[in-house]
């Protein structure tokens, strides 16, 4: 898959198999793309039951991480199934992947630790903890006056698309991968 593939995909599965297979995926990333997919599938399927649940967070083992990871796996293809059936249409899921892996696949960003002043890390995490991506182009503003000059990290906060927790931008800020 090639940068301009990735930008115009309206499909996600080949936009996942591919990060799986150029070794992209994590469990944060996967986790929190399986979220925005239970966010898109909530109006649709409100007095449904829910079609399986996960308990991935209390284990420890590398072979039990390695479960975890397939049941969530399979939860995520599970969701896109269903979205397909019942809209027809994942293109906003190909959409939100590209807000959670951002430009990763084909273009590397160093994190200077000047950007990472208390409003930049503060507006990170309140951004994430609150779902507020509203503020997305205030952190834009405070990371410029920090010194960011990435035209493709404030422009992503600037743009008016919707945005999903595990915005590559406050990840990258918060620490999380």
């Amino acid at each position: 898959m090639t940068e301009v593939e990735w930008l115009e995909a309206t499909e996600p599965e080949p936009m996942l198999a591919w990060a799986q297979r150029n070794g992209l995926l994590s469990r944060h990333k996967l986790a929190v793309f399986f979220v925005s997919c239970c966010d898109c599938l909530k109006p649709l399927i409100a007095n449904e039951p829910a079609p399986m649940i996960i308990n991935w967070h209390d284990e420890d083992s590398p072979d039990a991480m390695t479960d975890a990871m397939r049941h969530l796996s399979d939860a995520v293809w599970e969701s896109i199934r269903m979205l397909r059936i019942k809209t027809g249409d994942c293109a906003l899921l190909a959409a939100n992947i590209r807000d959670i892996f951002g430009p990763f696949p084909f273009r590397s960003i160093t994190l200077k630790s000047a950007w990472l002043i208390s409003t930049v890390v503060a507006l990170a995490n309140a951004i994430y903890k609150e779902k507020a991506f509203d503020y997305l182009p205030v952190l834009a503003d405070a990371l410029q006056d920090a010194g960011c000059d990435i035209e493709y990290v404030l422009n992503h906060c600037r743009q008016p698309s919707e945005h999903v927790r595990g915005c590559w931008v406050v990840d990258l800020l918060t620490g999380r991968t």
